[in-house]
């Protein structure tokens, strides 16, 4: 993962990410749950009465009438009614299992991305207001960048909205090296966006991410989310203040190993989540 990283957080994110939820640990239950049925026929088969008592009653009244010709086409119909019930049910069961899951995984890394914030807060010199946000963004197929997905208060719908590519802006620094970057550590950031010309725009923002970020980030440190299995980055944490750096300290090693504890925090989660914007 992040192998330059010998840091060591005094405020490991495992108070924040104290535990998975119960959902995320395949255990979710199903009841009141939105069917997922794909046809007619499933919709039918689904169908309570048609699950416990249709198919039943064929096999009963199969049972029970002694001519052959009868009982032979009802004990058939009966049975394909129950079996096919049985197993487009159980199917749905499935699906909706993944949804409470997905749902559930979701709710979990927002609540954990407010929590975090409020810990990071603490652990500064308190401002005269709360000026610290926090972002994951993840890749979205459709506009070719990353996009925030999570995030907590204060951020505009214009700064939901942006894309950002390989290399531009600190969270695609962070994306391109595969670790984490802090601005205006690693490279200035602008501060007044009118002052900025397209040719000294750092790491290639554009012109609207210039305009729509500037007035409110003056600092940020962004760090990649490895995906477990494979250490493919997919997805990109970000802290950023309206405080310069000196005030906001998010260059200082406690800051930036908590930021990098909790990315690998996340990570845990986020495959049942969504590893795209477009899931």
């Amino acid at each position: 993962m992040n192998e330059g990283r010998r840091r060591t957080s005094p405020y490991p994110p495992s108070q924040i990410l104290h535990a998975v939820p119960y959902c995320l640990d395949g255990h979710a239950g199903t009841s009141d749950c939105i069917s997922t049925v794909n046809s007619p026929i499933e919709a039918t088969l689904n169908d309570r009465w048609v699950r416990f008592g249709v198919g039943p009653s064929l096999l009963l009244a199969g049972g029970l009438i002694p001519s052959l010709w009868i009982k032979v086409p009802l004990l058939i119909c009966g049975t394909v009614v129950v079996q096919g019930a049985n197993i487009v049910g159980d199917r749905v069961l499935r699906e909706a299992e993944q949804i409470l899951r997905r749902e559930d995984a979701r709710s979990y890394i927002s609540r954990a991305l407010t929590d975090a914030v409020t810990a990071v807060e603490a652990a500064r010199p308190a401002p005269a207001q709360r000026t610290l946000r926090a972002n994951i963004m993840l890749f979205d197929r459709e506009a070719g960048g990353l996009r925030a997905v999570y995030y907590t208060s204060g951020y505009s719908d214009a700064e939901r909205s942006l894309v950002w590519r390989l290399g531009q802006g600190c969270s695609g620094v962070a994306w391109e090296r595969k670790r984490t970057a802090v601005a205006p550590e690693d490279e200035e950031i602008p501060i007044d966006p009118s002052s900025v010309r397209p040719h000294s725009r750092p790491w290639n923002m554009t012109e609207d991410q210039v305009r729509i970020t500037g007035p409110a980030i003056r600092s940020v440190v962004s760090t990649p989310v490895f995906l477990p299995q494979t250490n493919e980055v997919v997805a990109i944490l970000s802290f950023d203040d309206s405080r310069p750096l000196e005030e906001s300290a998010l260059g200082n090693e406690d800051i930036r190993a908590f930021v990098e504890d909790f990315a690998e925090g996340i990570a845990r989660v986020l495959p049942i989540a969504g590893t795209t914007a477009n899931e």
